[in-house]
Formats: structure tokens, sequence, C-alpha cells
């Protein structure tokens, strides 16, 4: 059992986060905690981490979306495309508006789209194999789910491959 931490800026906040959680965690619960550099505007195959993906259960994105701003387009396929059967994918965002875009992507042509909701040339048929769940405020309130820019808190959104 292992934590991969995978960041833009991992070098400068690893060792005042690690030096809190590593004790609580290993051995107890896991073995190994490894940190990576990760930079989601770019492609994820070929890059350190690929090798890494295939093995992880769960994957947690923390205003990561809405930070990149339409730029995970492709690194977010390919993570997805190549996790397991069974991961799990967890988004919190300050707002809803690219876990939409996300959702909506999910639903695309199983060929490379045109769409201006999405970068030129990305094939987003893998994201067609991710099942969606709202587990923020808005889970049981489908009206509010349609509400791209609300301000009422934090949007979670919970994936699974299938």
């Amino acid at each position: 059992k292992e934590i991969l931490l995978l960041d833009y800026t991992i070098k400068e906040w690893k060792d005042a986060i690690l030096d809190d959680l590593v004790p609580i965690l290993v051995p107890e619960y896991i073995h190994k905690v490894t940190c990576e550099y990760c930079d989601v505007t770019n492609s994820l195959l070929n890059s350190s981490v690929e090798p890494l993906i295939q093995d992880s259960d769960i994957f947690l994105a923390s205003y990561l979306l809405t930070e990149t701003r339409n730029q995970w387009d492709e690194f977010f396929v390919q993570l997805v495309d190549l996790a397991k059967e069974g991961a799990l994918f967890y988004f919190s965002e300050p707002v809803p508006w690219q876990l939409h875009r996300l959702i909506r992507m999910s639903s695309m042509s199983t060929t490379k789209t045109t769409s201006s909701d999405v970068s030129p040339g990305v094939d987003c048929s893998p994201l067609c194999r991710l099942r969606f769940v709202w587990i923020d405020s808005s889970m049981h309130f489908p009206e509010m789910q349609k509400l791209d820019r609300r301000v009422g808190g934090p949007a979670v959104l919970l994936a699974i491959k299938i």
C-alpha cells in the first residue's frame, strides 16, 4: 500500500505536509509515501508517473481543474484511460463549472471532437467509462447541479471507472 502525491509545486510543500502526515500513516496504514512532480497541462504519456497510474485505486483532485482552466483535458483523459477498472476519482472544486465540463466531455463521441468545449484533437472516449455522482450539497437537488456558477460552497464529484 502506497500513497502517491503528484503536484506541480510538490517540492515547495512536501516537507511541510509530510513531516506531520507520514508518522500518522506509516507503517500502520500504508508502507510508503511517494512524491512526484506532475504538470496536468501536459500529456501524461511517457512521463515519470505514467507507470504508477495503473496500480492506483483512487485519484484525488482538489481545485486542480479550476486552477488549470481547460488545460487539463489531455492529461485527465489519459489518466482515466490508464486507470484500472474500479478506480475512483474524487474531485473537489471551489465551483462546479469545470466538473460540469468534465461530465459533458464524458458524453462526447468516441471520435476526436472538434467541440469548442474540448481542447483540439483530444479524444474524450475514455471518459465515457466514468459514472458520476455528486456528493456535495447538490447531491439530492438536481436543479442545483445545473447552476454552473453557484456560490453555495464547494462542488464535490465522485466518479468510478467501469
